[in-house]
């Protein structure tokens, strides 16, 4: 059933019982519009018949009504919880709780319900559910996040910036080597996106759109390696980052890959809708929306990273014994773009203000590279490594041709879209889903 608001002159009333409620002999009222398909009416008998307050609502063009499948939560899915402790006694005084002091937080994070979901299997419904890394790409996502809150069920919408069971948290990436991993998750953060997530294990059909760079994909992915879809539930990007190299992988974030090469996840979704040479630029979010519905699923390999300690040399002060995250979805690294990822990622923490821009975000590696190049310090990176592969010593290779990065990619595209895999003298096009790792050194 539609649920209609009331527009008035100089305020605006929302009525959730409207049947009961609605007459036409107020003046104040001059038109009523539907919180979901947005249809507005001004309040006359010619224009508006009453009788279409008890039809179904098509939630939109992206829900029931649209030509391609609707990808909207419905309202009759969501059963609001009730809140404990509503009831008052009049004759107890329930007893009040201390204040808590100004600058302490509580120790144990709370992440109450207020609603769960229901869902009821409709062969044309896709729900999709957006994750929002607002700070991505120059804080671009800020923007999109009232976008798709107006398109889309609020509640399927979540700012990955925000605690609560209604939204994720997330904190600044690492790149450790170039992948991009998380520093310093708390509980909350965690704990809030599971909780987003695990409110609609249940729904059938489920898919997910990550919004932000590389590494909110990843983390969108790590959520969901924990919580252990069955099946998983099928994943696309929407490119907010500076590089959005696994975006221009599966075809959602640039054009430079080949078309034949595209769109191969884990379960992710394809590139059958407007691809983006840099990333998104305010493209249209229905038009977005309009096929991610009707996408296919394709599959992407994903690695994990086992390190050990090397027994053989002194332990180092600062060394650490494990990674951060040891899940590789694009690529990592040693050496010198390792270290100017390291020096990007400190800056950006000590001044935040300053990366409020892909532009910006490329200039300072732009300049960090530039310095690397000249003062050359990991022209001796091949005198600290050795490398094997498929049983075969690669060493003197690195020796001879003095690398300074050593690159193990599982996507075509790096740094940006470059493509270092070279195809001449028969070498084939690597693909997502290969099984395989391709080791790239750079001079």
């Amino acid at each position: 059933m539609s649920e209609w608001n009331h527009i008035h002159i100089g305020y605006l009333l929302m009525l959730k019982s409207l049947q009961a409620k609605l007459t036409f002999s107020s003046k104040e009222i001059v038109a009523l519009s539907c919180a979901w398909c947005k249809a507005s009416y001004h309040n006359k008998e010619a224009c508006f018949n009453p009788e279409r307050i008890g039809e179904e609502c098509t939630l939109g063009e992206h829900g029931s009504g649209c030509t391609h499948r609707s990808i909207v939560v419905p309202p009759s899915w969501i059963v609001k919880l009730p809140r404990k402790g509503n009831f008052k006694s009049s004759l107890r005084k329930t007893p009040q709780k201390k204040k808590q002091k100004p600058g302490k937080k509580s120790s144990v994070p709370r992440e109450p319900r207020t609603f769960v979901i229901k869902p009821i299997p409709t062969a044309n419904i896709t729900p999709v559910l957006v994750f929002i890394n607002p700070k991505s790409g120059g804080n671009q996502g800020a923007k999109l996040l009232q976008k798709f809150q107006w398109l889309l069920n609020p509640r399927q919408v979540f700012d990955l910036t925000q605690g609560g069971p209604r939204m994720g948290c997330v904190t600044p990436f690492l790149r450790v080597g170039t992948v991009r991993t998380l520093t310093s998750l708390t509980f909350l953060s965690l704990l809030s996106l599971r909780t987003s997530l695990e409110l609609f294990r249940k729904v059938p059909q489920l898919r997910v759109l990550a919004c932000g760079g590389d590494g909110t994909v990843g983390w969108v992915l790590s959520v969901l390696d924990q919580i252990n879809f069955v099946p998983p539930p099928a994943v696309g990007v929407l490119p907010l980052g500076t590089g959005n190299d696994l975006a221009r992988a599966l075809g959602w974030g640039g054009v430079s890959i080949p078309q034949t090469t595209s769109a191969r996840i884990a379960d992710f979704l394809t590139h059958s809708f407007t691809l983006w040479p840099q990333g998104y630029t305010d493209e249209p979010i229905s038009k977005i929306l309009a096929n991610i519905g009707n996408s296919d699923t394709v599959l992407l390999d994903r690695w994990n990273l086992k390190v050990e300690p090397n027994t053989a040399v002194p332990d180092a002060d600062d060394g650490k014994d494990n990674l951060p995250l040891n899940v590789v979805n694009n690529y990592f690294s040693l050496g010198v773009d390792a270290h100017i990822a390291l020096e990007f990622h400190e800056a950006r923490e000590a001044h935040p203000e300053k990366f409020n821009s892909r532009l910006r975000n490329k200039m300072f590696y732009g300049q960090a590279g530039g310095k690397d190049l000249l003062k050359r310090k990991w022209k001796g990176l091949a005198e600290f490594v050795t490398l094997e592969c498929d049983g075969k010593d690669l060493t003197p290779k690195l020796k001879e041709h003095k690398v300074h990065a050593i690159v193990f990619l599982n996507i075509p595209s790096y740094g940006g879209g470059t493509h270092p895999w070279n195809k001449s003298g028969g070498q084939y096009e690597p693909a997502t889903d290969d099984g395989m790792i391709e080791v790239v050194g750079l001079t």
